[in-house]
Parts: structure tokens; sequence; C-alpha cells
């Protein structure tokens, strides 16, 4: 690939965040968001899974009787592309699963889908086919794949050991999380916490024309979403906040921040004064400024679209992008081991 090549999905990353304005951060104890919003509406022509699933028009099943583990068969009756978000969580067929990247999936199409087990010790059909169980992957887990995925040359294989690594990061948050019947999906984690997520939820409710959100423990950033309308935001935030909170319940004994490093991408460092707005529109301004400076790679999706993945310092990036469009954009930080 040539070097203007590569330079032209960073440009367009550039010329999308430009665009974005950041509104006053909200807070809920230790939980923070940062608003990022567009200066006009913008309207999407494709549908979200839930959305598909719900009207009768999709369907995810595996993709045979036997099946197989890392993948699944999205079958798309509609005249409109369906998103499915990186970590969504599919209930159901032979085994638990999450979906391992943002895919497009074309109208009148039926494809394979790039997924991965949420669940251990189930091989056995619960149910004719997968759906959309409202929960998302938290992202400590979800940078696993990433990093996974980056070191193996935007590849995501059938190979178990990026399996095992998904398995080991929910064992290890159950036992953070005091935890102690087995996990089988992703809401076993989060009902116990039901009542303090809901009031979460409660809090963090969309600004206008928001389209994305960077989330912060104090101020310790965890990482950042993006997506292209401010309604397929507002659809997803409440599923972001329960995911993006697994990582401030942890270790409650503690009152330092743990779970990850000190910061993501650039250094953000503690104001002297008391402004809280100040730090974190500061800590969002570098952070876009280290995304379109990161070395990336592109790679073709397998639906509609190009992936567009980087990797910096202390975190890593992916993108889905449509023509000059950005699609969803995810900059997680890597957990402290």
């Amino acid at each position: 690939m040539s070097q203007t090549a590569e330079l032209q999905p960073l440009r367009q990353l550039a010329l999308q965040l430009m665009t974005l304005k950041l509104g006053a951060a909200k807070r809920f104890e230790d939980f923070v968001m940062v608003p990022l919003c567009r200066a006009k509406p913008t309207q999407t022509d494709y549908r979200l899974l839930s959305e598909a699933i719900a009207q009768g028009t999709s369907s995810v099943t595996e993709v045979s009787d036997i099946g197989v583990v890392h993948e699944a068969t999205l079958t798309n009756n509609s005249d409109q592309p369906i998103l499915l978000l990186d970590g969504e969580e599919l209930v159901g067929a032979k085994q638990n699963r999450i979906t391992n990247f943002t895919t497009l999936a074309p109208p009148r199409t039926t494809m394979r889908v790039s997924v991965s087990c949420i669940e251990q010790g189930r091989w056995r059909w619960a149910s004719p086919s997968l759906i959309t169980s409202g929960a998302m992957l938290y992202p400590s887990a979800r940078v696993s794949n990433m990093r996974y995925v980056q070191t193996h040359n935007g590849v995501l294989q059938s190979d178990p050991i990026s399996q095992l690594e998904i398995w080991d990061s929910i064992e290890s948050k159950s036992r953070q999380l005091g935890l102690t019947t087995p996990v089988r999906s992703l809401e076993d984690l989060y009902r116990p916490f039901d009542c303090k997520l809901k009031r979460l939820e409660q809090a963090m409710t969309a600004s206008t024309l928001q389209v994305g959100a960077a989330f912060f423990r104090r101020r310790r950033l965890i990482g950042l979403e993006l997506l292209r309308s401010p309604m397929t935001f507002e659809k997803q935030l409440p599923r972001l906040v329960r995911s993006y909170s697994m990582e401030i319940l942890d270790d409650r004994r503690s009152t330092a921040d743990v779970g990850y490093r000190p910061s993501l991408f650039p250094t953000f460092k503690d104001h002297n004064d008391n402004s809280d707005t100040g730090f974190y529109l500061d800590a969002v301004t570098r952070l876009f400024s280290s995304l379109v400076k990161s070395s990336s790679k592109k790679s073709s999706s397998r639906g509609m679209g190009y992936h567009l993945q980087s990797k910096t310092n202390n975190g890593f990036v992916t993108a889905l992008f449509l023509d000059d469009s950005l699609i969803h954009l995810s900059a997680l930080s890597l957990p402290m081991h």
C-alpha cells in the first residue's frame, strides 16, 4: 500500500473529528461522560441488528447443524443495510456469542460474521437462532480482541488463544466483582448491579445531536465511542453506559483508579485549577490529535466499507468507514496487568 493510500483514511478521520463539538461533562459518582455532538443532523440509511431481528427481516443462525464457534450466519432480507456493533452479545442457538467486528451487512444478503464465544460449557441447541440480548462486552475484554486482530494482520481466525483470552477476562472480571456463580452471559455479570446501572443510565442521557462519547473513571480515560448519527447513538447509549460502567465497579475497596493505565494515548495530567470541564475537554482534544497521528492499517470488511485499525502506546483504535463516512469508531485503553 502506498503512503498516500495509508494517509487517506487518517485524513478522513481527521475531517470527521473536526466537525464535532464537545459538550459539558456528565458525572455519576466516579463515572464521567463527555458528549461528542454534531453541528447538523445526520441521517442513516441502515438499521440496527436488534431492530431488524425484531421486525423479522433479519436472522442470525449457526452456519450449519454442526456449527462453528467463531462464525455465525447473518441473513438480511431487507432493502437496507444492517449494522452490527463490535462487542454486541448474541444469545441462543448452540452457544452465546459476541461480535468481533463492527459490520455493515448489505441489503438482501446472507453472509458469515466473525464472533467469539461468551459462554463456556454449552454446545447444544437452546433455540433455532441467535438474538441480540441488549448487552455489550465491557471495554477491557473488547480490547483483547482488538489487540489480537491487530497483531494478526487484521484477521481474527478460529484461534483458541483469542477465545481463551475472552474467557479469562470474564473469569477475572467475575472475581473482581465478587461473583461466585458461573457466568454464561453478559447479563450474569450486569444483573447483580442492575439498580446502580439503571441510575447510571438515567444520569447519562443523550445530548442534542450527540453522536459519541468519551468515558472516564474520574480523570482516567477508559475509551471513546463514535457513531454516524444522533439517532443511532441515542439507541446505543444505554448499553454503552452499562458496558463502560463495569470498569468502575471492580475493586471498590480502593480509592485509587485501578484496571487501566494512567491514560489512553497521550498523558493527561491533572490541572492545578478546579475546572473539571476544562480538563475533560482538553483530554478529548488531545485524544483526537493522537488518533490522527497514529500509525494505521486499512483492511477490508466482510460487509460494506473498510476497517481502519491503529495502535498507540497505551491503546487500540478500530473504525468502520463506508466511502468517506465514519460508521463507528472505538478507542480503548489497554488493561493493566
